[in-house]
């Protein structure tokens, strides 16, 4: 036990000294020394850094606080003249827009909005797909879309997200933009502003969500911009399909990226314009994502190649796959899934370990979802399996903390009473694993908390057991 709370005081001190950022040594506390002159000068303060959740900037005067982004999915296809979604309406007001394959070698676009009670005519609107669903779920946005594939409606299911799915199936009609001319039907329906809120309020969507960080890990606004090193991509070519390829050419004058498209219908490359203004597509930065795609099962005999993509390459689990290598990419698609809150495990391949432990965390929903407990037993059930296969150590990330959206300081402490407790019962070295100056200093926090819960809890009981817990900062 001497062990364990040695441990703990030795890594409290730690993280004080860590989060001490000026010249100055950290105070020892001895009595007999000379008491510090006051200064007259305040100690300067970093500016507040509050990113808008879509582009990293300051957030306007009339930004929607407290209230979910908006995901539209629009059709894309340019197949035929009647087949023919192009050019659509809206997408140049669209905050961020992701382009994937779906069935038939075909793309379609999500267009993620910050506020959508000013939205102008977005159209074509289309069916949901879960390539795009999976990409967007730690948002939790407001989903609007007409249909859903087979596999988009047990997503749904899964992730309990009826209360934020709009899908326009349920409101038995929707407008239509006649100007498209002899299109197919499908390519007609548009929504706005206006109707979306006539849709939140038929069908009781939820639209209130405090976001506690950002779509991507922007550099802060009040910092300088970073300054990139490499080659210039003066040019970007992305081929989905043989009749579905997009580009991006940079135009120095507006420091932006323009973008155009393949038309198969057309048998040329077109510049991709907004049908509301006329102006062709264009976009501060461009991110590419390789990944896998196959083919999900079609046992009933559809006939539609629904795409499945794998996007298991992300943060920590994305560092832990190119580590080992790709013998742990090929066990983990033989596990079957893993269900939030559960644990599976594989062998560690070309990592320094017996073992990799896989567990699904909660993406965070306000807290009211089953988030904590679901968390709890993120933990719980990876020590237990670790402890079924004799291991002796094992190293935790703190789970859904990044793209999941979990706030700090709450997924921290779910995690230290969790493994405290199992440690309570049995003998394993614990490394928890943080990555940020932020986590870290709710660590330092955490650890007076720690010691006392011990104290009260567990020194009674279990004094001839020795544990050890790690907190380790990158």
């Amino acid at each position: 036990m001497k062990k364990f709370l040695s441990m703990l005081l030795i890594l409290a001190l730690a993280a004080s000294v860590f989060t001490a950022c000026g010249d100055k040594p950290a105070s020892s506390g001895s009595t007999t020394d000379a008491p510090a002159a006051s200064s007259s000068e305040p100690e300067p303060q970093e500016p507040p850094y509050d990113p808008a959740v879509l582009t990293g900037l300051p957030k306007s005067d009339d930004y929607p606080e407290g209230q979910r982004v908006t995901a539209v999915m629009v059709n894309n296809i340019s197949n035929t003249s009647y087949q023919q979604a192009r050019p659509q309406n809206g997408l140049s007001e669209a905050d961020v827009l992701i382009e994937i394959k779906v069935e038939g070698g075909i793309t379609r676009f999500c267009a993620l909005f910050t506020d959508y009670r000013d939205l102008p005519e977005i159209c074509p609107v289309r069916s949901a797909r879960d390539q795009f669903f999976q990409l967007i779920l730690p948002l939790q946005p407001l989903y609007v879309h007409i249909g859903e594939s087979v596999v988009q409606t047990q997503y749904v299911k899964d992730y309990s997200y009826q209360d934020m799915d709009l899908n326009l199936d349920r409101m038995g009609d929707f407008p239509r933009d006649a100007s498209k001319g002899n299109v197919a039907r499908e390519h007609t329906a548009y929504v706005d502003g206006d109707f979306i809120q006539k849709a939140i309020d038929a069908l009781g969507a939820d639209t209130r969500r405090d976001y506690t960080s950002p779509i991507f890990d922007f550099v802060n606004y009040n910092e300088p911009a970073r300054v990139l090193t490499g080659d210039n991509a003066l040019g970007i070519t992305i081929e989905h399909s043989q009749s579905y390829r997009t580009y991006f050419d940079w135009d120095a004058a507006a420091g932006k990226y323009l973008m155009s498209q393949y038309s198969y219908a057309a048998r040329d490359i077109l510049p991709s314009t907004d049908a509301n203004n006329g102006t062709q597509l264009s976009f501060d930065n461009v991110i590419v994502l390789f990944t896998d795609f196959d083919v999900y099962p079609d046992p009933g005999g559809s006939g539609y190649d629904l795409q499945k993509v794998d996007y298991t390459f992300g943060g920590v689990d994305g560092a832990i796959h190119r580590a080992a290598g790709p013998g742990l990419t090929a066990a983990c698609r033989t596990l079957g899934g893993c269900a939030v809150g559960e644990a599976k495990l594989t062998a560690g391949y070309e990592l320094p370990c017996r073992y990799v432990i896989h567990t699904v965390g909660p993406v965070w929903q306000g807290g009211e979802h089953g988030e904590r407990a679901l968390l709890a037993s993120c933990y719980r059930r990876s020590l237990e399996l670790a402890r079924q296969h004799g291991c002796e150590t094992i190293a935790f990330p703190l789970i859904s903390t990044g793209a999941y959206g979990y706030p700090k300081p709450q997924a921290m402490q779910v995690a230290v009473e969790t493994i405290v407790q199992f440690l309570m019962e049995n003998d394993m070295t614990v490394y928890l694993v943080v990555f940020s100056k932020d986590a870290l200093m709710v660590g330092g926090k955490l650890f007076g908390q720690v010691t006392a819960y011990i104290d009260d809890v567990y020194v009674d009981t279990h004094l001839d057991l020795a544990r050890e817990v790690l907190f380790i900062t990158i």
